[in-house]
C-alpha cells in the first residue's frame, strides 16, 4: 500500500498541498486558506461541487484526460484530494482576486511541482533497476533503497512531510544513478545489489550538497 507523499507550497496566501504519487491537490488545505481569508461561507468546496458548471467542467475533464472518477475527486474529510485542475477552478470560482493568484501560483510554481513528483523514481523501478537486477525481489531492493535513502537525508517520519529540497535530493539521486546506468556501470563481480545502490547514492548525495554549498555562496 502506497503511503502518501506530500508536498506543500505556500504561494501568497495560500497552501497547495499535493499529493505525489497521484499529482492530486488537498482539499482540506486549499478550503481553509481560502474561508480564513475571505471569511465566505457560501464558498465552501461542497456547494461548489453542487454547482451545474462544475460539473460540466468535471465532464469534459474526464473525456478531455481520460480519467475516472476516482482520479477526479478521492477520498473523504482531511483526505479528500482533487485534480489539479479541479482544484485551480475551485480557487478561481471564489474570487477575481483568487483568480489572479491561482494564475501566478501555476505560471510561477507549478512547473517544478511536476518535476518533483516522483516521476524518475518510477522510471528508475520500471526501465533502469531491470538492467541491473533481474531477481525476484526487485520490490526489496525498491524497499531498502528508499530506507538508505530517508537514512541519508536523515528523516525520520517517512515521506509523509518533506522538504523541497528533500524531494530534490531524492530526484537528484535517482537520475544520476539512471545516469550511471545508461554510461555502462553495474555492480562489481559478486557485489550485492543494495551495496552497489547505496554506494551511488552517498555518490551523488555528497554532489548534491556540494552543489548546494555552492550555489549559497553564490547568493
Amino acid at each position: 500500500m502506497k503511503t502518501d507523499q506530500r508536498l506543500e507550497i505556500a504561494f501568497d496566501g495560500i497552501l497547495f498541498a499535493q499529493d505525489m504519487h497521484s499529482k492530486m491537490i488537498y482539499v482540506n488545505e486549499l478550503e481553509v486558506q481560502i474561508l480564513q481569508q475571505t471569511g465566505l461561507l457560501d464558498k465552501r468546496f461542497n456547494i461548489f461541487m453542487t454547482r451545474k458548471d462544475t460539473q460540466e467542467f468535471i465532464e469534459a475533464l474526464k473525456t478531455s484526460e481520460k480519467l475516472e472518477d476516482s482520479e477526479v475527486v478521492f477520498g473523504r474529510g482531511q483526505t479528500k484530494r482533487i485534480h489539479h485542475l479541479l482544484a485551480f477552478k475551485f480557487a478561481t470560482w471564489v474570487s477575481k482576486e483568487f483568480e489572479i493568484k491561482v494564475y501566478k501560483f501555476f505560471m510561477e510554481h507549478y512547473p517544478t511541482i511536476r518535476e518533483l513528483g516522483g516521476d524518475r523514481y518510477n522510471e528508475f523501478r520500471m526501465n533502469f533497476l531491470p538492467q541491473i537486477y533481474n531477481g525476484d525481489n526487485a520490490n526489496w531492493v525498491i524497499i531498502n533503497m528508499n530506507i538508505y535513502i530517508n537514512s541519508v537525508l536523515e528523516k525520520e517520519n517517512g515521506w509523509n512531510k518533506q522538504t523541497k529540497l528533500e524531494y530534490k535530493a531524492r530526484d537528484y539521486i535517482y537520475s544520476h544513478i539512471m545516469l550511471d546506468i545508461k554510461r555502462g556501470m553495474r555492480p562489481q563481480t559478486r557485489q550485492l545489489i543494495s551495496n552497489f545502490i547505496n554506494e551511488r547514492i552517498d555518490y551523488h548525495f555528497e554532489s548534491l550538497l556540494m552543489l548546494e554549498n555552492i550555489e549559497s555562496h553564490k547568493s
